[in-house]
């Protein structure tokens, strides 16, 4: 498990996975609000941009083989949201 802090909403995950059998699908959820979604494989590398909650995100990827096997890995991401601070200076008409 690891833990990541982004300033971005947008966070591309991405790993690889490998299988004695062979990978069927790998896909995503979010356990803050139980989004889901599946994630681009090609040759067992897999990858997906997800788009992030403020605040905490709790995302576990879980691979499948054809047998029905799984195994799972997650990580923690905090999406610190970007807050203007500063003046503006002119007028508007």
């Amino acid at each position: 498990s690891e833990t990541i802090v982004s300033v971005s909403n947008h966070y591309p995950l991405s790993g690889t996975a490998s299988d004695e059998t062979e990978l069927d699908y790998v896909m995503w959820t979010r356990s803050e609000d139980e989004e889901f979604g599946d994630l681009i494989v090609s040759e067992g590398a897999w990858s997906s941009t997800i788009v992030l909650l403020v605040g905490t995100n709790t995302i576990t990827a879980t691979a499948y083989d054809t047998a029905g096997n799984s195994s799972t890995d997650t990580v923690t991401i905090t999406y610190t949201h970007k807050v203007f601070s500063g003046s503006v200076s002119g007028g508007f008409q």
